[in-house]
């Protein structure tokens, strides 16, 4: 018997892993298994390059917005020091 959507989610990760484990003790696997964790791996990879670029992303914004502050008050000093 397995555990309801409810009582599933509510498992903490560690206690999930050890019924996985006592599960896979004593089920066959097929190809499906294994596409399964490489495209769960291919997931991950591709989740962790966008987590890396939005970050570039956001300090590439900053610098720039920084940089353009920088020039208008270099445009606009000029104009009041006269």
């Amino acid at each position: 018997m397995s555990e309801t959507r409810k009582e599933l989610k509510a498992l903490s990760d560690d206690r999930l892993d050890e019924l996985f484990d006592c599960h896979a003790q004593h089920t066959q696997v097929g190809t499906l298994y294994y596409l399964d964790e490489i495209r769960y791996r291919e997931l991950s990879e591709a989740t962790n390059r966008m987590n890396r670029f939005t970050n570039q992303i956001w300090w590439f914004t900053f610098v720039s917005t920084i940089a353009a502050i920088i020039a208008a008050v270099a445009a606009i000093v000029p104009i009041f020091h006269h």
